[in-house]
């Protein structure tokens, strides 16, 4: 039966999209390539997972959840999560209109647990497949910084996006590489470099802003989350503190999994965490972090909507 919505939560789509090509999409090999060996090999595998794969649960499945009107121009979709509901692989299916064959669109890796954190809603980075997206937004209930992240879940959950709302996301990264780093403080010198250096730090101190002192900077527990250039506009390279660490209890695409949550920035007195999901391929021969550790690399990011509002 089709549901029919009221004018006051109609939703123009084109005022929340960016529509970008399918070089500036990227596709999951690489995603792929943090589990598998040989992604291409996963192609054998698929029509298998598929018989095996479930409707995966997301927020339209909350009875008391409301959508806004959505356009009849946009494919339909459905997204199937293999082994298990909590992690493992997500399929992409295009359904078909008018009694046509569905279509398989993407497949990728998928984890539900991750850190919940407040996003505004900026923009959303529509892929030309238009069932798979990166969502761009201000995280933090102050704004403090902005992020983009692939939706996993995007297909079910567009119908709930409107531009400038804030949502609440689940977030976690997948590294594709990550190790231990032994942070060392930075000196700096110079006297033309200290003097403005403290006379920008020390404004409202006149002994420290004053003082010929070299001046040392502590690397110990820094936590960053950086955008390039040369990345994917949902890649980042990171660094940050562990503050857990615990193995999955099952392994995802055959590969054993852990979970290290990091703090990724500080800003406002308030640390940001998230969840990164490290396999013993990415691993390989580095030594496995322990809380305290430092860490770095380079990460996917993940978000997925979990309630709409703070919270």
């Amino acid at each position: 039966m089709k549901r029919n919505f009221p004018d006051s939560l109609s939703t123009p789509f084109e005022k929340i999209i960016t529509e970008i090509s399918n070089e500036e999409a990227g596709g999951h090999g690489d995603h792929l390539g943090i589990f598998l060996q040989e992604p291409v090999d996963l192609l054998k595998e698929l029509p298998q997972i598929i018989q095996e794969s479930e409707v995966i649960l997301t927020f339209v499945d909350n009875k008391s959840a409301k959508q806004y009107a959505f356009p009849e121009s946009e494919p339909r979709g459905a997204l199937l999560v293999w082994p298990i509901q909590r992690f493992g692989l997500i399929t992409v299916i295009r359904l078909g209109a008018q009694n046509s064959a569905n279509e398989l669109i993407s497949a990728y890796p998928w984890v539900s647990e991750g850190v919940q954190h407040p996003v505004r809603l900026q923009k959303i980075r529509l892929w030309p497949n238009r069932l798979e997206a990166q969502i761009q937004g201000a995280l933090g209930t102050e704004e403090e910084m902005t992020v983009t992240f692939f939706d996993p879940l995007f297909a079910a959950n567009r119908i709930f996006y409107k531009k400038d709302e804030f949502y609440q996301f689940i977030l976690a990264g997948f590294p594709y590489t990550l190790e231990i780093t032994h942070s060392e403080p930075i000196t700096i010198s110079g006297q033309d470099k200290v003097r403005r250096l403290r006379s920008a730090m020390y404004a409202n101190d006149p002994e420290q802003r004053d003082s010929q002192e070299l001046l040392v900077f502590q690397t110990k527990g820094m936590a960053a989350l950086l955008s390039r250039d040369d990345l994917d506009p949902d890649d980042y390279e990171f660094q940050g503190p562990v503050k857990s660490v615990a193995e999955l209890h099952a392994k995802i695409l055959g590969q054993r999994v852990w979970r290290i949550r990091i703090t990724i920035n500080r800003l406002c007195d308030k640390d940001f965490d998230i969840d990164l999901y490290l396999t013993e391929k990415v691993l390989g021969n580095y030594e496995m972090p322990e809380v305290g550790d430092d860490v770095r690399g380079v990460l996917w990011l993940q978000g997925y909507l979990w309630m709409p509002g703070l919270g």
